[in-house]
């Protein structure tokens, strides 16, 4: 079945992230200077405004910081209804950590903050592929390459093919 969900949009800011996601890592800059980790990614240190920054692996370790239940879902989403949608603070400080995602593999009404949780990772099949396969089934002919749709926008070929997810601890 074709991905028909949203994909990130990359830039030379956020890359070595989305291709760190592809080898199934979860990384976040860190400060080669003070040793502070900062996310979300930003240009400087935020604890000592130094640029240089390396992006560190972390363990992927979390709690349920916040989460919320969606019971109605636009597009693809509302085929998967109820899901949550959960922010998980990482293990890594002293700077706290929170990491938006799905929370997968784990009953709805069974979640509470404080829970722990792993990030987990969901690869999707290459973009152009899921397009071509969706405009074929409409009755296009697809013959030669083409951009994608992108958040409303064009983007280029060759984003990436893996995206975050939290999921519950037994199935890290």
């Amino acid at each position: 079945m074709a991905y028909l969900k949203p994909l990130p949009e990359i830039t030379e800011l956020n890359r070595p992230f989305w291709d760190a996601l592809k080898r199934h890592q979860f990384t976040v800059p860190r400060c080669a200077d003070c040793g502070a980790y900062n996310w979300v990614p930003y240009p400087a240190c935020r604890t000592c405004l130094s640029e240089r920054q390396a992006w560190t692996p972390v363990s992927g370790d979390a709690t349920v910081y916040s989460y919320s239940v969606c019971y109605r879902g636009p597009g693809a989403f509302g085929l998967e209804v109820p899901y949550a949608v959960v922010l998980g603070q990482l293990a890594e400080q002293p700077r706290p950590m929170l990491v938006l995602g799905n929370l997968a593999n784990h009953p709805v009404d069974q979640i509470s903050i404080g829970m722990p949780i792993q990030i987990s990772y969901l690869d999707v099949p290459d973009d152009q592929q899921v397009w071509r396969d969706v405009l074929s089934r409409m009755g296009f002919i697809i013959e030669r390459p083409f951009l994608r749709m992108h958040r409303g926008r064009l983007g280029a070929p060759g984003q990436p093919s893996a995206i975050y997810a939290i999921a519950g601890p037994e199935f890290g």
